[in-house]
C-alpha cells in the first residue's frame, strides 16, 4: 500500500510539473526502500509527501513520508530511471525535464490509506 500511495504522489507531482505525458510508462522503479514505523489501518486518513531528493543523469531519487493519525508511519526512498521506450535502455533526462524535476519540490497527497 505504501508504494501504491507513493506512485500516486509521483503521478500527481509529474502532472503538476507538466511532464506526465512524457514520463508515464518510461520511468520504471529501479530501487525502493521503506521503514515502517507505525501501523496504518484500512481507511486511515494519510498524508503522502514525495520530494525529489537527487537527480542523476538518467535517474531520480525521491524521499517518501507517509503520515497517519498517530504520526509518521512510513519513511523511505524510491528511485526511478528514464528509459527510451523503443530500446528499454536508460537515457539522459532532456534539459527541460531535468529543470522541471529539479525545481519540483514536494508533492503532498491526502487520502484513505486502504492499509
Amino acid at each position: 500500500t505504501a508504494f501504491r500511495l507513493a506512485e500516486a504522489a509521483e503521478a500527481a507531482l509529474h502532472t503538476a510539473l507538466g511532464i506526465a505525458d512524457r514520463t508515464f510508462g518510461v520511468t520504471p522503479r529501479v530501487g525502493v526502500a521503506a521503514e515502517f514505523k507505525r501501523p496504518l489501518r484500512f481507511n486511515d486518513p494519510v498524508d503522502v509527501e514525495l520530494a525529489v531528493d537527487a537527480l542523476g543523469r538518467s535517474s531520480v531519487r525521491y524521499s517518501l513520508a507517509i503520515t497517519g493519525p498517530e504520526g509518521l508511519a512510513v519513511s523511505g526512498q524510491l528511485t526511478a530511471c528514464l528509459i527510451d521506450a523503443a530500446s528499454g535502455r536508460a537515457t539522459p533526462w532532456p534539459d527541460d525535464l531535468r529543470s522541471r524535476l529539479a525545481s519540483g519540490g514536494v508533492s503532498v497527497a491526502h487520502g484513505d490509506g486502504d492499509a
